[in-house]
């Protein structure tokens, strides 16, 4: 097979340096003179080395010639990027989104025109943190199991294949892409930390930056859960989604049962433990970055996203729209 990944982030390196242990991988990003021939991965403390030549190019032609494409591209980019990459889509092809993006729905409509099948990865294989850019990637274990949205069940078993070759993970089906649209995961975990950490916030620096998990409190995760209750409400709204088989609660997903257990599963997570909050330096102290994707990203296309496919079913969202108007106030307010 041949394999593409557009994308030049975090979760890109870290498909790359996957894939690359059982064969070659194209990367079509803006910075291709970035990049080695090879891409090594840190995971549990072992460097594990690259493999299979890594090739980078920024011409999106070079997709069509691929069997499989990844796009692993922050949710803002993502539009642009299946608008580039359509003419060199067709039949025989598997698109998959990594990880799914709110409109997930409408990107796979318009690639499917195309003949290719999609593929939406409702979570990231790994979590991971580039180490030096277009070299090396520092990964989590592999997920005991990935949960995807296909177009066609006829591609079960390759992709059954591809996520136990490449990401060493099982795999269980979602019943529409309209899933991608509710995210228990950083729409809602990111948000319910942000509020807490900053919610005293004057404008004037910190003494220090605390860790964004490893520092977790038990009110972050009283939000988290109640956001979650709010999404699953709006969820049953939608006859297209089998609730029943789709939906996991965040107790269930951490494999807790209550709101304390919670902090401790966030806080003990080895691959979360040293992620920092999102902030800079501003001289002795420090403040919060308004340009990291926590703020950029997760309110505006996965947090609003949910509160707005409530109000088209008149379902109430309290707690999401105090997660999203908060969040909002702070970034406009300095």
């Amino acid at each position: 097979m041949k394999i593409s990944i557009y994308g030049g982030g975090h979760i890109a390196h870290s498909i790359i340096a996957a894939v690359s242990q059982s064969q070659p991988v194209n990367v079509v990003t803006r910075k291709p003179e970035l990049w080695f021939p090879r891409v090594d991965m840190l995971q549990n403390g072992t460097v594990i080395l690259g493999k299979f030549h890594v090739s980078a190019s920024s011409d999106t032609s070079v997709l069509s010639d691929s069997d499989v494409v990844f796009i692993a591209l922050p949710q803002f980019a993502f539009e642009e990027a299946v608008r580039k990459a359509l003419p060199f889509l067709h039949g025989g092809q598997t698109v998959c989104f990594v990880p799914a993006p709110a409109k997930s729905k409408e990107y796979a409509d318009l690639i499917l025109r195309t003949g290719a099948n999609v593929a939406a990865f409702q979570r990231v294989p790994f979590i991971a943190r580039t180490i030096e850019y277009g070299k090396s990637v520092a990964v989590s274990a592999p997920r005991p199991e990935l949960a995807l949205m296909i177009s066609d069940s006829r591609i079960k078993k390759f992709m059954d294949t591809c996520c136990k070759t490449w990401f060493g993970s099982n795999t269980r089906y979602l019943s529409s892409f309209l899933i991608a649209a509710f995210s228990n995961s950083n729409p809602l975990l990111h948000p319910s930390r942000l509020v807490e950490l900053f919610k005293d916030w004057d404008g004037s620096p910190y003494e220090s930056a605390p860790l964004f998990y490893a520092d977790w409190t038990d009110e972050s995760s009283k939000l988290y859960i109640s956001a979650d209750r709010e999404m699953a409400s709006v969820m049953r709204r939608y006859k297209e989604i089998d609730f029943e088989h789709d939906y996991r609660d965040v107790l269930t997903h951490y494999g807790v049962g209550n709101f304390e257990d919670l902090t401790r599963k966030i806080r003990s997570i080895p691959a979360f433990k040293t992620i920092k909050s999102p902030m800079c330096q501003q001289g002795c102290g420090w403040v919060p970055d308004f340009t990291s994707r926590y703020f950029t990203e997760d309110v505006p296309y996965g947090t609003k996203t949910i509160m707005e496919y409530a109000q088209r079913v008149g379902v109430k969202t309290p707690t999401i729209g105090f997660l999203v108007q908060s969040v909002e106030a702070l970034s406009k307010s300095f």
